[in-house]
């Protein structure tokens, strides 16, 4: 009898090992924007993802007193096997339940309510229809290392009447680690029934390259880095500037920590 507990002691213990994913892939972003009366706001968002799991955590500062309430510092956890999304508010110690059912709902009819947003115009709204289609020139800048990470550095330049951006894009070539948490993430939003990218983000540019209002060839290879800078006319300071940055990635051992929140924090109802 001792032995036949022991037995089933060995088979738990064992299926709930085989249940825990062996590795994951924890990668860290950061996101600047300098944007008209709003100022300067950064964004840092960490995620962890394994096969079935994803823990993201945003945490972004607002330069300008008054824009301060923007700043947060928030995170989700999606476990597929719990059939609810985990969010939380770090400051406030809360947290709170969202089923995959209204994920998809709000995914369909987004409420924007609460939701913070920046935009920006460049030039006059006007229509002008004898205005020169823009000039559009890229140059190889060659290769660079950015946080360890072999790249090669892009410039693309667009004038038109109304003033000139500038993009700056690093891309490596060949990131296995990146397009396996990609893949793993797409893998969980498609079992949630959430919307798929058919192809990866691979560069902003590269998503202009594919409209036809853009004569641009794609550049291979994932971005790891890019600088955007949006001038009015003849203007020398930009208007409006973006910049984003993959700062660190590395698939490590599998921690069941990384997708649990504080067990100190409260259970909140929200609609």
């Amino acid at each position: 009898m001792k032995a036949q507990r022991l037995h089933i002691l060995f088979m738990v213990v064992w299926t709930f090992l085989q249940a825990q994913p062996a590795k994951q892939i924890r990668y860290r972003e950061l996101v600047k924007m300098r944007v008209p009366v709003v100022g300067k706001i950064e964004m840092v968002s960490t995620t962890v993802v394994a096969h079935g799991m994803m823990h993201e955590k945003e945490e972004s500062t607002v330069d300008r007193f008054v824009f301060r309430w923007m700043g947060n510092s928030e995170g989700s956890i999606i476990d597929l096997s719990n059939g609810y999304k985990i969010s939380y508010d770090e400051e406030d110690e809360e947290y709170w339940h969202t089923t995959f059912e209204d994920l998809v709902l709000e995914m369909v009819n987004p409420d924007t309510t609460n939701r913070e947003s920046v935009s920006f115009s460049m030039g006059s709204d006007d229509d002008d229809e004898d205005g020169e289609e823009p000039v559009i020139s890229r140059t190889d800048q060659g290769t660079e290392t950015v946080n360890g990470i072999f790249s090669r550095k892009w410039i693309t330049t667009i004038v038109s009447d109304e003033g000139r951006m500038i993009f700056e894009e690093w891309m490596a070539e060949d990131l296995p680690v990146r397009k396996k948490a990609t893949k793993m993430q797409r893998d969980i939003n498609e079992k949630i029934g959430l919307p798929v990218r058919e192809e990866e983000f691979t560069g902003i540019t590269n998503v202009m390259s594919s409209s036809d209002e853009f004569e641009l060839d794609p550049i291979p290879g994932t971005m790891i880095k890019m600088k955007m800078m949006a001038f009015e006319e003849d203007e020398d300071d930009p208007k409006m500037s973006m910049s984003f940055e993959l700062l660190e990635i590395e698939e490590e051992a599998f921690i069941p920590s990384d997708f649990y929140i504080p067990v100190d924090y409260e259970f909140v109802e929200k609609k």
